[in-house]
C-alpha cells in the first residue's frame, strides 16, 4: 500500500500527489476555472539539488511527456496540462538550508493526468519506476506543500 500512497498525484510531475513524503490534505480543485492553480512546493535537502534537478529534468519530465495514455481524449487533456506546468528551481536556499523547488500547474486541467506513475512505469518498467521514485523521496528533506489558489488579477471576466 505504500506504492499506492506515493502516487496520489504528482509532479511532476507532476502531479495529483506523489510521494510518500506527502502528509495533508487537498482541497478538491474548483471544477472547470480556467484561473485556478495548483501549487507544489518541494523542499529538497541541502547536498541533494543536482540530484534532483535530475531525476526531475532527465527522468521524471520526460516519462510524464511520452506517457501515451489508451484514451485518446486523455491523451489530448494531458498535453494541456503538461502545457501548463512549470517547474521553477531555486537560485539561493532556505533559511533552513533546504532548496525549495516549485511546481505550478496553470490551469489545472480536470480529468488530466497529474500522477508521475504511469509515465515511469510505462518508460521504465516497474522495478526501476519505484527506485525513481524511493530517490525521489529521499530528496526531500520532509513533505510537500500542495495548495489550489485561483488568479484574480487575470481573471477572465
Amino acid at each position: 500500500m505504500k506504492l499506492a500512497k506515493i502516487f496520489l498525484v504528482s509532479f511532476f510531475i507532476l502531479l495529483t500527489s506523489c510521494g510518500s513524503s506527502f502528509n495533508g490534505v487537498v482541497n478538491r480543485p474548483i471544477i472547470n476555472d480556467p484561473n485556478q492553480i495548483f501549487t507544489i512546493l518541494d523542499p529538497i535537502k541541502y547536498s541533494k539539488k543536482k540530484d534532483y534537478e535530475d531525476l526531475i529534468f532527465k527522468k521524471i519530465l520526460p516519462a510524464f511527456e511520452a506517457y501515451v495514455d489508451p484514451s485518446e481524449e486523455k491523451n489530448k487533456l494531458n498535453k494541456l496540462a503538461l502545457d501548463g506546468i512549470t517547474v521553477i528551481v531555486p537560485e539561493s536556499i532556505s533559511e533552513d538550508s533546504t532548496w525549495m523547488f516549485v511546481t505550478v500547474c496553470r490551469p489545472y486541467i480536470e480529468d488530466a493526468n497529474y500522477s508521475i506513475w504511469p509515465g515511469l512505469e510505462q518508460m521504465y518498467g516497474e522495478e526501476k519506476a519505484k527506485k525513481i521514485l524511493n530517490d525521489w523521496n529521499d530528496f526531500h528533506i520532509r513533505p510537500q506543500v500542495m495548495f489550489w489558489s485561483k488568479d484574480y488579477l487575470n481573471e477572465e471576466k
